[in-house]
């Protein structure tokens, strides 16, 4: 289900979810559609700029929605998920994004798609400071470009990764 990475997840000795404040979980986001990448899409740091680079700038949140998370029962949701080419962490980091939110898995789950290893999109992004919710559902709600995300975690402690409550407001 829903979730947020925090940089614990995946980083050897960064920061913990609950370490953040809480600030970090609300802020002004972009919505941009990648539904033509499903099923097994990969998305480029092309395709980012071309839907949302002008849009984007430090600290905003990005929520991509391909409609995928509907799959989530399939049998074929982990195998034909689009997922991120290496480039677009890239393109994550030069925006100095706060949080990316997808529909989708972030990383290929197949090995020989993992041209740096599992999880690497994520490994990036977290060794940045920059969070990310994966699989988030209902994105197709959304109406507007221009929304303000509030995502907050379950609070616990230790945190590394956390169910998220999201709501939208357009």
């Amino acid at each position: 289900g829903t979730h947020i990475d925090g940089p614990e997840h995946l980083v050897l000795g960064a920061k913990r979810l609950d370490e953040f404040p809480i600030e970090t979980f609300v802020g002004p986001a972009w919505v941009a559609d990648m539904y033509h990448k499903v099923p097994k899409g990969i998305i480029t740091a092309a395709d980012l700029e071309a839907a949302a680079g002008r849009k984007v700038g430090r600290d905003d949140i990005l929520i991509l929605r391909t409609g995928w998370n509907s799959h989530y029962a399939s049998p074929d949701f982990f195998s034909d998920s689009p997922y991120f080419a290496p480039d677009a962490a890239s393109w994550c980091i030069r925006k100095r994004l706060r949080l990316v939110a997808v529909d989708f898995l972030t990383d290929p789950i197949a090995k020989e798609l993992q041209s740096d290893g599992p999880d690497q999109f994520k490994r990036k992004l977290l060794a940045e400071g920059i969070l990310i919710m994966t699989n988030a559902d209902n994105l197709d709600r959304i109406k507007k470009e221009r929304v303000t995300l509030y995502a907050f975690p379950l609070k616990a402690i230790p945190s590394h990764r956390f169910l998220a409550m999201r709501l939208g407001e357009t």
